[in-house]
């Protein structure tokens, strides 16, 4: 009885020292990580109106339409006024588009509040990408309709909604 005991101590021990040289062989290895994510930033940094309504007759000008462009809210939109227009006048808004980030971006969304009276057509199209700290020219152009009301000043605003360029 006394060898089993004094057996059964000594596997104790054995295991108790394999143990012991295990966790004194063995280390702990951490690994620090530090990521930097990049932002998203495309703003309206010009925009000009081209008034481009000219009268039939070339040796008379009648232009007497006025279109304004303004860039507003933190140069995330862009507002257009049309001032005196009258049925068929059109102008051009010539603007651009720098993404100040660090990621290039895609165009996702073109929201815009315009009268029903004017014909919008914009060359920004849903999906083109502006890289990193470069500027992208568009323009857009409106047309007043037949049954636009007299003494009316049009207001409308356009913004473009960007993403991450690989999403969809």
């Amino acid at each position: 009885m006394l060898k089993k005991r004094l057996l059964a101590l000594c596997l104790i021990a054995a295991f108790a020292l394999t143990g012991v040289a295990y966790a004194w062989w063995s280390d702990t290895l951490f690994i620090n990580g530090t990521v930097a994510t990049g932002d998203i930033d495309p703003i309206f940094t010009a925009a000009v109106a081209e008034d481009a309504c000219e009268a039939v007759d070339p040796d008379t000008t009648m232009n007497v339409g006025k279109t304004t462009a303004v860039i507003e809210e933190g140069a995330k939109t862009l507002t257009i006024t049309v001032e005196n227009a009258y049925p068929g006048y059109n102008s051009d808004v010539d603007y651009t588009i720098k993404n100040e980030g660090t990621v290039p971006v895609k165009l996702r969304v073109i929201t815009s509040t315009v009268d029903s009276n004017l014909a919008l057509t914009n060359d920004a199209a849903v999906g083109v990408i502006i890289d990193a700290g470069q500027s992208k020219d568009f323009t857009l152009n409106h047309t007043v309709g037949d049954d636009a009301a007299e003494t009316t000043t049009y207001t409308y605003t356009v913004q473009l909604d960007f993403g991450q360029f690989n999403q969809p």
